[in-house]
This record gives structure tokens, sequence and C-alpha cells, in this order.
């Protein structure tokens, strides 16, 4: 028989979802069961990427990420790029590196 940790983890992903936030809540779900979690690490997204992806596509990402109670990221941007303060409101700590 199945022991009850193995359901709770596998049940998750029977069911699919198109939705990005219920996918980004189900992942939290599995995470949270397996005692598991995620850090992405994101380095360097200001060099050779559009503006749109920095001012738009990408803090909205992070918002919805924040939300997860077992996934976390590192974000490493130059904070001489003007559109820097847009991702450095979604942080919860800062740190500069000289």
């Amino acid at each position: 028989m199945f022991s009850h940790n193995w359901y709770t983890f596998t049940f998750p992903l029977t069911k699919t979802d198109y939705d990005p936030i219920i996918q980004l809540k189900k992942l939290d779900e599995i995470l949270a069961v397996a005692k598991l979690r995620v850090i992405i690490f994101l380095e360097d997204i200001d060099r050779n990427t559009s503006e749109d992806l920095i001012k738009s596509e990408l803090p909205s990402l992070l918002d919805r990420l924040r939300q997860l109670d077992n996934v976390s990221f590192v974000l490493a941007i130059g904070t001489e790029h003007h559109l820097s303060q847009i991702l450095v409101r979604i942080c919860g700590h800062m740190e500069s590196l000289v």
C-alpha cells in the first residue's frame, strides 16, 4: 500500500491546470510535502535582454514567486541599470557588492 506521504506528494501531479499561478501553488505544495526548497539564482539579467523583460515580465514572475513558501530567488543585477529599482522593490533583502 502507498503511504499517506507518497499519496500527498503525487496527488497534485495528477491534476493538470494551465493557469501558471495554480501550477506554482501546486509546486509549492509538492515542495512542502517533500520538505524541499527551491532557490532560483538570476544573475546578469540586465545584460543582453530587452527592457520589456526587466520592466514588466521579470517583476511579475518574481512577485508570484515571493508568494510561495518553499521557493526563493537570488537576484544579481547591476544597480546602474535605470530599471533596476523596479526589481529592487521585489527583493526582501538587498546587499550591495562592490
